[in-house]
């Protein structure tokens, strides 16, 4: 819970899901978000969402003793209900994942989108203008930049 600016001593309850599909990226952001203290749960995309390369990841992350307690993400967490989504991912697994990006987010969501170079970004914002509005080039560091919009 994080303090609302707007009122003294009110808080606002945030929470968080993220879905990799690398396992060892959700052990390091569950553990994160505990030292953090926020509430966040990390899963697995279903398998019936994903690509074969991405797929065959995911089945081996699988099959990891270690990682007998990850869980795919709940049908109910599966449609547009998140008001923000926020990838780190180079440009062209975004561009493949755009309808799916654009299918988790509700209508008047946002999105972020990182890990995309500088001469990649149009590629990208092209791909998104398709489901969300306003998508600008918001910021540009190091030949790197953050991409963001506004579900339409």
């Amino acid at each position: 819970k994080r303090r609302s600016k707007k009122e003294p001593g009110a808080t606002k309850s945030i929470n968080a899901v993220g879905v990799e599909i690398d396992a060892d990226a959700i052990h390091i952001a569950n553990n994160n978000a505990k030292m953090n203290q926020v509430e966040m749960v990390n899963y697995l995309p279903t398998l019936d969402s994903l690509d074969g390369e991405s797929l065959s990841v995911v089945m081996r992350a699988i099959q990891k003793k270690r990682n007998k307690a990850l869980k795919s993400l709940p049908d109910e967490m599966n449609g547009p209900i998140f008001d923000l989504c926020v990838a780190n991912i180079l440009a062209e697994p975004l561009v493949s994942l755009a309808p799916t990006i654009a299918s988790l987010v509700k209508s008047g969501g946002e999105i972020g989108l990182s890990g995309v170079l500088a001469t990649k970004a149009d590629s990208v914002a092209d791909a998104y203008q398709i489901f969300f509005d306003d998508v600008t080039i918001s910021d540009e560091e190091g030949g790197w930049v953050l991409i963001t919009g506004k579900r339409k």
